[in-house]
Order: structure tokens, then sequence, then C-alpha cells
């Protein structure tokens, strides 16, 4: 839970929110408006530039790769869904040929340039939360955007995970302005709440809002209903602003948002083509001192191997579990033989690695690692 705006950063040139006519007055000028605007843009492009890794930084650029998107029939008001994309991709790794023609994969700028408000759907591990980080950064460098977006307009960013900011959200009244506000002070720790709060007014009646939901299906259930409800009334309310919206949610917990908004799945990894560049990146990151040249090489290597044991198919078209298999090859130089098998190379290397670092491994040594790392992983 987000905590309570700070009354910090007065300014004394300041005039009153209430003029006389009794109508709002601003008290930010407009030379504070744009400091505190550069000011807040240069504290996401800070963080949102990398991506932590156990405890590693890792730049986003260099291993974010451009997925793909399928247009997704929305569902019915509360539909019960599969976590997994029904995609060809998943027919074929489960031993089926597709028997239905499926919509045509696009790009993801295509999905963004053909809607304001756009929701993105995905298994776990499919890359959501990644993109929207992606996307946010785009906006914050000033030759991304159109680059890899192919977009033209220029927005401000705003993140929010759905779950932390749950209490507010399901609250009656102006909850996702206030919410918004919260997460600006994240970045800009001195701002008082009444500035956080008109900054964000500033930035949404100009036009410039991009606001990335992130986790829709990580909300409790028992709220989920009036967090749905006050996304929907800020949409439809802020189309006249032209803001634009992107939320991300796992398929299974997902029911339509309806209005403007447009569902897309993101979609599995399908071939060498787009597997083998995810690869390279992660091996290129993880290996010190070798060059592009032999991370592909050795990213050619492994796909073999990997794509020669069935059991380890979808393994290769899930980036964040790729990302996970490329880890413990890189850690242990062992490829996994199955799902189950990668997590627990996965959950042994994280606990031998805090045990070093001074973790309490409770007389556990590395003959019965695996029984000890599952203990040690259920405490954390």
């Amino acid at each position: 839970m987000p905590k309570p705006l700070k009354p910090t950063r007065k300014s004394s040139q300041k005039s009153s929110r209430v003029g006389n006519s009794g109508a709002k007055a601003n008290s930010l000028s407009a030379k504070q408006i744009s400091q505190l605007t550069d000011e807040y843009k240069r504290a996401i492009k800070r963080e949102w530039s990398v991506l932590r890794v156990d405890e590693t930084e890792i730049l986003l650029k260099d291993v974010y790769v451009m997925l793909q998107a399928v247009a997704s029939p929305s569902p019915k008001e509360l539909e019960k869904r599969s976590d997994l994309a029904e995609s060809p991709e998943r027919m074929m790794h489960a031993g089926f040929e597709p028997q239905e023609a499926h919509p045509v994969p696009i790009q993801l700028s295509q999905a963004l340039n053909g809607a304001k408000q756009l929701v993105l759907l995905g298994e776990p591990g499919s890359g959501k939360s990644t993109t929207l980080q992606f996307i946010g950064l785009s906006f914050v460098h000033e030759d991304w955007v159109e680059k890899h977006l192919q977009l033209t307009e220029k927005r401000i960013p705003i993140k929010l995970n759905l779950r932390e900011y749950t209490e507010i959200l399901a609250n009656p009244g102006i909850a996702m302005e206030q919410a918004l506000g919260y997460a600006v002070q994240e970045f800009i720790r001195d701002l008082n709440g009444e500035d956080a709060h008109e900054l964000v007014e500033v930035w949404r009646d100009q036009g410039q809002l991009l606001i990335l939901l992130d986790g829709l299906d990580e909300v409790p259930d028992q709220q989920r209903g009036a967090v749905r409800n006050e996304i929907q009334k800020f949409a439809s309310w802020s189309m006249d602003r032209r803001c634009r919206l992107v939320v991300a949610s796992r398929l299974a917990g997902y029911s339509a948002l309806g209005g403007e908004f447009k569902d897309f799945t993101l979609k599995p990894f399908a071939g060498v083509e787009e597997v083998i560049p995810y690869l390279e990146s992660w091996l290129a990151i993880l290996r010190e001192g070798q060059n592009l040249e032999q991370a592909k090489e050795e990213a050619i290597s492994l796909h073999k191997q990997m794509a020669g044991q069935p059991a380890l198919r979808q393994v290769l078209d899930n980036p964040l579990l790729l990302r996970i298999a490329v880890q413990v090859y890189t850690s242990t130089g062992q490829i996994a033989s199955s799902r189950a098998n990668l997590y627990t190379f996965y959950i042994e290397d994280l606990w031998l690695r805090a045990v070093e670092r001074g973790a309490n491994g409770d007389g556990c040594s590395r003959e019965n690692g695996t029984d000890c790392s599952r203990s040690w992983w259920g405490r954390i």
C-alpha cells in the first residue's frame, strides 16, 4: 500500500488553490510544471532502463525483444478463461495440429497504433510487465517512440502495479487520479500531495498521459470488480482528453473492460527466428567476456539441445522460462530435462547463492540442497 501523500516542497510563491470566484486556481507555474515534468521523466528513465534479475541490473534495451500480439475476442463478463494462450504454437507443442484458423499476429506497434485503450493478455511469464516497462521507457527516450513503436505522439507515462494500489482504486471518488499522484511522488519524493495531483491533472488535460496498469488479475477477487469499474469510468471520461491506457492481465481472472478497450494476447515465441535472438541477448549478458558472435553460436547450440527434448517445448516459447533456462545453463552448465526440473535447478541455484551471501542454511549442504532450497524458498 503506498504511503500517504507527503506535505512537502511548499513554495512561498504559490497562490491559493481557490480564487475569489470559488474556481480552482493553479498553484504551479508553467515553469514549475516544466521543471517537475523533466525531473519526473529523468527519474523514470533511470528506474525503467534496467531489469533487476536476482541482484543484477541489466539494461532493458539489451535483452528486450519486441513481441507480437494477436487480437482476442473479448470474454463475456466474469467468463472464466484458461491461463494458457490458445495459439497454434500451444497446439503444436501439445502434439496436435491446429484445427481452426487463428488471427494473424501483428507487431505490438500496430496494436498500439490501432487503439488508444489496449489490454495486453498473456500467460505467466509471457512478458506483460516487461512490455509495459518498455512501452513507458520508449516515451522518455527522444528517438525510441518512433523507432520502436512507430508512434509520433509525446506522452508522460505513469505505471501502477494494481495490486499495490487496490485499496485506493477500490474507493469511490476520483480514485485513479489519486493513485497516479502517489505514483508520481515515488519518483519526485519531496513533492507534496496537492502538487502531485495538480501535475497529473495538467498532463491529463493536455492529452499527454500514458497510463500503464499492470496485473489486473492480481487484484484480490473481492475488490477486482470495484477496481475494474474505476478503470472503466476513468477510461470513458478521459477519452476527450486523448489519454492512452494500456492494461496488462493474465488470461485467467480477466473479464472484458469493454468500452473502447481492445484486447490482444501476447503471442508465444514461434520458432528459431524468434527464440535465437532472445537466447543470444541473454547469453551475451550472462557470459562475461563473450562477444555477440560467440553468444550467437552458443544460442544456436543451446536451442538445438532444448528443442530435442519434448518436455521443454513450452519453455522455448515463454520468455520468462526461457530466461530462467539460460540462467540455469550459464550458472550450472546443465540443461533442464523438463519444466519441473528447470524450476528445481533454478530454486537450488538461488538458495545456494543466498547461503553464500550469508542466508541461514539451517545445516543444509550441497548434497541435500534441493530439499533445503524448497524449505528456504517457502520462507521468502
